[in-house]
């Protein structure tokens, strides 16, 4: 049975059982232990119960360790958020989610989850800074919270090893984020020898559906340097997916993933007489994906991917696909991928190795599909080396445009290029085609589309090529009734 699905049939059993008995717990201090606190609350409410926060508390502060729900319990924050803070040096996440093989369902509503930092140096790789979901049976249902400044630990000195996954959120079960925030987060870098972790702000292992919700800012960790004295030796790679990272099933509705970044790449041999390339900057500023992920009126706009590292013989390449990094299952839906860039575009142009694919690079056996979908103004860095594909980089796969407007894109920070790579499109416009090869019906190449501000605002202009240029025919499209800007996606009996 899908995993999600599952979910939610727990999910109405829990509804089932609140109605019946069930108590409500109310805390009365900010302290981190003692009568009337939310740990003194976990520990006495059984499952079915409901824990809520007097009005006067607005910060619960933690300096003892984590909070631990093992059973299936309602979390109600007040109006203004209620925050979880970890309020001292002690490095701990803020709350682990573990039904201990028992499946439970915890519903959180208007809660702030802050400042949640695992161990550094720890033996193994502490994953989850803010919220840890490691029980692969149970469900969490977020709603209007926000999951910010949390920091997964850096690596041990010890080769092998690697930073934190999961700066904001690491999960393994079934989640489900509506209307929330993950901003600020960090991943923990690598240090010698080690790599840095990955999904700052989300590292997933399981299922999760987001709605309405925002990921901005965070940042992986940089990779680990090595330095190997009269020896060759490679820097590290910074960490990937600077806002997600998913292994599993991935879907996004109506939500904003903007000015994420990946960690730079590690040096190497430096001050020594090695011969060391630096370490690649980290892949997929806004989502890597090995998985299976879906996109449905989204932004994927301003994300960076890491500079590679220093090195005696060479500078590492940047971290490549700023907005979208794929290597297995991916579609957009009525989505904006725009402004993102390889690397650090203010740098010399004699430095280093630029990534490919500024807005998304994919190279994978199964499809990337883009359905009433823009992807302009992304750019690869200007370098020593000229990235591929500003838009689009297609190494391998199966990859269909439908209905789609690609233009606008850069390599070299200045030399136009939309695609690289190969792509069936029907019904869409492609600026430039010089790199690409194109295959399918009724698409409008080499030809500008008319955007209101190039760079800025991708609606069209009445005299735009694009409108009423779409498929007529939306049989399986799967287009949502309304366009991003929440108008009648089809006028006129037209797509544009």
């Amino acid at each position: 049975m899908n995993r999600f699905i599952l979910s939610v049939i727990l999910f109405s059993l829990f509804a089932t059982m609140q109605s019946h008995g069930q108590l409500i717990h109310i805390v009365t201090s900010s302290m981190d232990n003692g009568p009337g606190t939310l740990r003194s609350a976990l520990s006495i409410a059984v499952s079915g119960d409901t824990i809520k926060f007097d009005n006067s508390i607005s910060q619960v502060n933690l300096t003892s360790g984590q909070l631990l729900i093992d059973k299936s319990l309602f979390l109600q924050g007040n109006p203004a958020n209620t925050r979880l803070f970890r309020d001292t040096t002690a490095e701990f996440r803020i709350l682990e989610i573990n039904g201990n093989g028992i499946p439970v369902v915890v519903r959180i509503h208007n809660l702030e989850i802050a400042n949640g930092q695992t161990l550094n140096e720890s033996e193994e790789p502490q994953h989850g800074g803010g919220l840890l979901i490691s029980g692969s049976s149970d469900s969490v249902w977020m709603n209007s919270c926000f999951i910010s400044g949390n920091q997964t630990g850096k690596s041990r000195f010890s080769p092998g090893g690697s930073g934190g996954d999961g700066g904001g959120i690491y999960n393994t079960g079934v989640l489900t984020l509506n209307n929330c925030a993950v901003e600020g987060n960090k991943c923990g870098e690598g240090q010698r020898f080690c790599l840095s972790g990955k999904g700052a702000g989300l590292f997933n292992k399981g299922s999760v559906r987001i709605t309405q919700s925002k990921f901005l800012s965070n940042i992986t960790g940089k990779g680990g340097d090595d330095w190997t004295p009269d020896g060759t030796s490679s820097g590290y790679a910074g960490g990937d997916g600077g806002a997600i990272y998913n292994q599993q099933d991935l879907q996004i509705t109506e939500s904003e993933i903007i000015g994420n970044i990946t960690g730079v790449g590690g040096n190497a041999s430096v001050g020594y007489h090695g011969q060391g390339s630096g370490g690649r900057g980290g892949n997929g500023a806004a989502i890597y994906n090995t998985g299976s992920c879906s996109l449905v009126s989204c932004k994927i706009q301003f994300n960076i991917t890491g500079e590679g590292g220093y090195g005696t013989v060479s500078k590492g390449v940047s971290g490549s696909g700023a907005g979208i990094y794929n290597l297995s299952t991916f579609t957009a839906n009525n989505s904006l991928i725009t402004n993102n860039s390889t690397g650090n575009i203010s740098l010399s142009a004699s430095e280093g190795y630029s990534g490919n694919g500024g807005g998304i690079y994919t190279n994978s056996l199964f499809d990337l599909r883009l359905v009433n979908s823009t992807i302009s103004a992304n750019i690869t860095s200007k370098r020593k080396n000229i990235g591929s594909g500003g838009g689009m980089y297609v190494k391998t796969g199966n990859v269909a445009l439908v209905n789609s407007i690609v233009s606008g894109n850069f390599v070299n920070g200045t030399t136009p290029e939309d695609i690289a790579g190969t792509v069936v499109a029907d019904y869409s416009l492609i600026h430039n085609t010089q790199d690409a090869v194109i295959s399918g019906t009724a698409n409008i190449t080499g030809i500008d589309p008319q955007f209101m501000l190039d760079g800025y605002n991708f609606r069209l202009r009445a005299v735009s090529p694009a409108i009423n240029a779409g498929n007529p025919d939306t049989t399986g499209l799967f287009l949502p009734l309304l366009d991003i800007d929440k108008k009648n996606r089809i006028l006129d009996a037209r797509v544009d």
